[in-house]
């Protein structure tokens, strides 16, 4: 076998080798990677009930990566009550850091608050707290490839 040959063979191993372990890190990242969802009422009347949502970003990882803004759903006793607005924007998030992402309004209709999330209304109207899913969707953006990323976290709204 010629020195080219093996020099070739060696290029393409330590490439698969270094493909490989990139592979592993974001699959890594993507386990760990943890969004920290929290909730205020923002407003509630006839219109319908305005919550806010701050999310914290978490990657205790060490690389960096982009994520695109993330689009939240809320769901309560397992039915979508309202949805933020889908946004084209890149959110930076360092290695071993964390990234806010503030101010995401979601607006629950009254429309469906009379329909399928009286309930809640009734519950922030005495006063009582009340628990809804948020359901959180991402993609992480590696330039050549996008992964998706989605969570659920649990969160209490009270007036």
């Amino acid at each position: 076998m010629d020195a080219k040959k093996v020099l070739i063979s060696l290029g393409v191993g330590a490439g698969a080798l270094l493909g490989f372990n990139y592979f592993r890190k974001l699959q890594l990242t993507d386990r760990h990677m943890e969004i920290v969802p929290s909730a205020m009422l923002h407003k509630l009347d006839l219109s319908g009930l305005h919550i806010r949502v701050d999310i914290r970003i978490k990657n205790p990882d060490a690389g960096s990566l982009r994520i695109k803004y993330p689009f939240m759903r809320l769901a309560y006793e397992g039915e979508t009550i309202g949805s933020s607005q889908a946004i084209d924007k890149d959110i930076q998030i360092p290695a071993y850091g964390e990234a806010v992402v503030n101010g995401i309004m979601i607006q629950i209709p009254i429309t469906n608050i009379l329909t399928n999330a009286h309930k809640i209304f009734k519950n922030l109207n005495t006063g009582k707290s009340v628990k809804i899913q948020a359901l959180t969707h991402s993609t992480i953006n590696l330039g050549w490839k996008q992964l998706p990323f989605d969570t659920v976290n649990d969160l209490v709204i009270k007036k």
